[in-house]
């Protein structure tokens, strides 16, 4: 939704393709790669121990996304893509850090880290999606972690996340502090 409104018509493409186009281009001419996250989505994510199966069949501007980024020459771009569930802000005011937050998230490539089989998973029909569900619930995150991730990320020499699709959950560590 937030890729259509108020244009009548999905943005998404026309930016992330805008962005790695101009990515190459600096890289071609500055003689070094770019290193760029984008934002996707959940959907963009593999089902657990299911590679190449997507993890919702919806929200399909993720996938495109994913495939315009694998076209571009490694070369030139270093891309991971973030795939979060819900981001809501930690604060209803901005305040600017002294310090770094310290990062809670786990992360892992191309699927979602930390999936928990429930009971329900044995269901017939129904027990796939009842999984999701429960899951679901637990992958929110803030924008600031999530800001906090990237840009942890970017300051390394050479990052494990590049040419992925990086699903994210808070920690189980964190969430009981």
């Amino acid at each position: 939704m937030a890729a259509v409104f108020p244009w009548q018509a999905p943005q998404m493409q026309v930016i992330v393709q805008a962005v790695a186009n101009a990515a190459v281009e600096a890289s071609r001419k500055l003689g070094y790669p770019i290193r760029c996250w984008f934002l996707g989505g959940m959907t963009v994510l593999d089902s657990p121990g299911k590679k190449g199966t997507k993890l919702f069949p919806f929200f399909t501007e993720h996938a495109l996304t994913y495939e315009c980024l694998s076209q571009k020459p490694a070369s030139n771009l270093k891309w991971s893509i973030l795939a979060p569930s819900a981001m809501t802000p930690a604060n209803k005011e901005i305040r600017l850090l002294e310090a770094p937050r310290g990062n809670p998230l786990v992360a892992e490539n191309d699927t979602v880290p930390d999936w928990s089989r429930t009971f329900l998973s044995g269901v017939p029909y129904l027990g796939m999606y009842a999984d999701i569900v429960v899951n679901m619930l637990r992958y929110n995150t803030t924008l600031e972690d999530c800001a906090d991730f990237m840009a942890a990320d970017l300051t390394k020499e050479s990052s494990e996340h590049v040419g992925h699709r990086v699903g994210i959950v808070v920690s189980n560590q964190r969430k009981r502090q």
